[in-house]
């Protein structure tokens, strides 16, 4: 059993601990719901979707949708342009987008709850 969970992080160590503090800042914009909190949420689940997409769906969505969209004698510029989008652009918007929203949530601060 200690096997299967080392090698379940060791192959998904990042999507565990983005998939972990996902899943405590959603506690946290349940307890006490902010903009901040909903931030953080979102630029785990960024992160976390990023990961997943490099790691499993590229390689599926290349060979099951650009490939057969595009035979090997058609392969042009709509071609390139498709594969920069999905294999570069994509995943890196989806990185800086991640880090940015937690950028913003660690340089933030609210302004306080007056309270009734």
């Amino acid at each position: 059993m200690f096997e299967f969970f080392f090698a379940f992080y060791q192959h998904n160590g990042p999507l565990f601990w983005y998939s972990l503090l996902a899943v405590v800042s959603l506690g946290f914009l349940l307890l006490r719901p902010t903009r901040r909190h909903a931030l953080l949420l979102l630029s785990f689940l960024c992160l976390a979707v990023s990961f997943e997409y490099q790691k499993h769906l590229l390689g599926h969505m290349r060979t099951h949708v650009l490939y057969p969209l595009f035979p090997p004698e058609s392969r042009f510029r709509k071609f390139r342009l498709l594969e920069f989008f999905l294999e570069d652009g994509l995943p890196l918007s989806l990185d800086v987008l991640g880090w940015l929203l937690l950028m913003r949530f660690l340089f933030t601060f609210d302004k306080g709850r007056q309270e009734k």
